[in-house]
């Protein structure tokens, strides 16, 4: 399972993926707002999408932090 967290500064939930994905010991990835991506490339990339984190699974656009862990426990 490989695992991209799209994350910005200062966001609870950002840092609770982040763990998440540690405590599991996935294979993950850590994207940062203005410093990997820009906010005009999300939107982009992921129309619709206004919050943060942003977790994709094997390519597939999962949702926030409730999202990936439901995901997880199921």
């Amino acid at each position: 399972m490989k695992v991209e967290i799209y994350s910005k500064d200062n966001c609870g939930f950002c840092t609770m993926a982040i763990q998440e994905a540690e405590m599991r010991s996935l294979d993950y990835r850590v994207q940062k707002l203005d410093e990997d991506f820009s906010r005009d490339e999300i939107v982009e990339k992921f129309p619709g999408v206004r919050t943060f984190p942003i977790v994709v699974v094997d390519g597939e656009f999962v949702g926030g932090f409730q999202e990936f862990k439901r995901m997880l426990s199921a």
